[in-house]
Order: structure tokens, then C-alpha cells, then sequence
């Protein structure tokens, strides 16, 4: 059985992806048993081209997939910072930044205090987010809320680079608030009144 079987599959290859489609042919991997030394044990082939006839055999006679490649991935870090004295209605201690990154890898509410940051990791390269603040609207009119980069807050975004940490800070600046005007109302004087008229009764003399 060996001889017949062997006689049609007994091409000196292992299989590789590529072979077929160049018209060759491929053997099978024979172990060495009594004076038979076996077949393709030592020729190299699979999916990397160079695995072994013998790697095969010790794998199940499974062909080892390759390992895959290790993903691209960067970060984000994003910081909150604050300048001023915060104002508002109610005057915030806090601040919520709404993060989306594309690929349904993030969208989620971030709460940060001043001076705080919080980091994204593992995040495909090439990855496009946006950062930006929820509740500006309940701030101080005079509040002044930036990005830098300016292009996170916009459909934009900011980038994610393979090893990269890409940084986003979020400035809500409260210096130019103009606080409540109190108005004291002037001080009225009342009206000058005159003095009384003094009566004086005639003196008669004897």
C-alpha cells in the first residue's frame, strides 16, 4: 500500500499557499518506519515556507499557522485645565468630555478635574477621535473653551499613531467673566424743613 500510495504523491514539496496556483504539484510527509526513510521530512514549505515536513508530523500532521502580526496600536491622553476662577450656574467643579474614537473603539463620557488626565490605550492606528466637553452651556457668559489641538473638538479629530501617545488638552478659561454688577441705589436726604414760627405775646407795662 505504501508503494502504491507514494507513486502518485510523491512530489519532493510540501504544500505552500502559492503552489497551486503556479501548477505544481506537492507530496505527502511520510515518517521513517524499517528500512523506508521516509518522505519530505526534511523539504520546507507550509505557510511561511519554511516549516518542515517533520515540524508537520510533530504539530498532528496540522500545518503550523503563522503568528500574527502584532497590532498597531497608540494612545490618547486627554487633560482637563482650567484658568481663572470657574463660574457658572451651578458653578462647576467637575468636567464631563465626551469621547468618541471611529471603529466602535470608544464613546463614552470621561468626568475630569482640573489638572486631571485620563489615557486610552491600545487604540488601531489610523484611528480618528473627537474630544469634546459636554455642559458648556450652563458656563459664565464670558467663558472661553478651547482645544489644543483645535481639530479635536471638530469631525476632524486627531489621529492615532502606531507607538504614539497623541495629547489633547481641553482649557476652560474663566478670566474674562464679567461678574454681577450690584447697583446701590443712591442715598435720598429728606427735604429741609423749616423751623417753627415762635409766637410772641405783647408785654403790657404799668
Amino acid at each position: 500500500m505504501l508503494n502504491g500510495h507514494a507513486k502518485n504523491h510523491d512530489d519532493p514539496r510540501i504544500w505552500t499557499p502559492t503552489l497551486k496556483s503556479q501548477g505544481l504539484k506537492w507530496g505527502d510527509i511520510i515518517p521513517a518506519f524499517g528500512d523506508y526513510p521516509g518522505l519530505n521530512l526534511d523539504k520546507t514549505g507550509g505557510f511561511d515556507g519554511t516549516t518542515t515536513g517533520q515540524e508537520i508530523l510533530d504539530n498532528g500532521c496540522v500545518v503550523p499557522q503563522p503568528e500574527p502580526p502584532p497590532l498597531e496600536v497608540g494612545s490618547l491622553t486627554i487633560t482637563k485645565q482650567v484658568l481663572g476662577t470657574p463660574a457658572g450656574d451651578p458653578v462647576p467643579t467637575s468636567y464631563n468630555v465626551h469621547v468618541v474614537c471611529d471603529g466602535d473603539q470608544v464613546d463614552d463620557v470621561i468626568e475630569l478635574t482640573d489638572g486631571e488626565t485620563t489615557e486610552i490605550d491600545n487604540l488601531l492606528d489610523g484611528t480618528i477621535c473627537t474630544v469634546v466637553e459636554e455642559g458648556t452651556e450652563t458656563f459664565a457668559i464670558g467663558t472661553d473653551v478651547r482645544y489644543t489641538p483645535a481639530s479635536a473638538s471638530t469631525e476632524a479629530g486627531v489621529e492615532i499613531e502606531t507607538d504614539t501617545t497623541t495629547a489633547v488638552t481641553v482649557t476652560n478659561d474663566f478670566t474674562n467673566v464679567q461678574g454681577e454688577t450690584v447697583v446701590t441705589p443712591p442715598v435720598v436726604q429728606p427735604p429741609a424743613t423749616a423751623p417753627a414760627a415762635i409766637a410772641a405775646a405783647p408785654v403790657f407795662t404799668g
